[in-house]
């Protein structure tokens, strides 16, 4: 028994483990022996093996949950963002046509009530998300962050390495460019929120300067209006910063700066 296990497929591969430490058994002519320190030298090296396939596959699951994270957000982003939309379209349609009649009806006061009731929904869950998504979206900002100030050093770095690695290179730029990108898809939904919230605003004004203070609809477009100084939610994440493009310009510029010390440690250093 101890020559077929010498002589068949698992014995060449106990026999090259063996090179490496990692076999648990040792051959001689008659017999196959069980080696206690190999063994222990085994069971070490698979428990290590196990580890680094668990770190591997925590790294890969925080991955890839950040991800649908962030898809969730933008989607729902995206759908309050077109709340917002209709209700500004619903203000203009109105805009229009009182500009033609100059007469409100008791048809116009409900439609106002009823966009004002839907911006403070719209309101609601708009902090609902910053609630529910705050630590998530704040995590993902500063894995952002450093993610472009490291995947533009190795970019540097490579650039200036005279022996080049052009696929290197290649793969630099378009993490770079990845990362750019998933940062756009998140701050774009909640810029685009705030310009409507403005919008919406700017139509109500409007109209109450078209509405004569002793119509009944003037009251409608005062509380609207109330409720627009007094409510005009932001997506905050935990309260740290407010989502916006004024807000990817100050990471970039962050981004930026630590990139010129980092240069200029490692040119003292040269």
């Amino acid at each position: 028994m101890a020559e077929n296990l010498r002589d068949s497929a698992l014995g060449m591969v106990f026999r090259m483990s063996r090179v490496f430490g990692v076999a648990p058994v040792t051959f001689s002519r008659t017999n196959v022996h069980l080696s206690r320190r190999l063994m222990m030298c085994s069971s070490l090296f698979f428990t290590i093996i196990i580890k680094v396939l668990i770190l591997y596959t925590g790294f890969y699951y925080e991955s890839f949950c950040f991800t649908l994270f962030e898809y969730q957000f933008i989607a729902v982003a995206t759908e309050v963002r077109s709340v917002l939309k209709m209700i500004t379209n619903g203000l203009e349609e109105l805009l229009k046509t009182d500009s033609g009649t100059q007469k409100y009806s008791e048809k116009r006061e409900i439609i106002i009530h009823d966009l004002a009731k839907a911006y403070g929904d719209t309101c609601d869950l708009i902090r609902d998300v910053n609630d529910g998504f705050g630590l998530q979206l704040l995590l993902i900002l500063m894995s952002y962050f450093l993610e472009l100030i490291v995947t533009p050093y190795y970019l540097m770095t490579s650039l200036t390495n005279r022996d080049r690695d052009a696929s290197h290179i290649v793969l630099q730029v378009f993490w770079a460019l990845y990362h750019l990108t998933d940062m756009y898809y998140i701050i774009e939904p909640a810029y685009l929120t705030q310009l409507e919230i403005e919008k919406i605003e700017y139509l109500i004004s409007r109209h109450v300067r078209q509405v004569k203070p002793h119509e009944a609809l003037y009251v409608e477009l005062k509380m609207f209006r109330r409720q627009l100084a007094f409510t005009r939610p932001t997506y905050s994440p935990m309260g740290v910063c407010t989502l916006s493009r004024q807000f990817c310009l100050s990471m970039l510029g962050c981004v930026t700066t630590y990139l010129v010390i980092i240069l200029q440690f490692r040119a003292n250093e040269g």
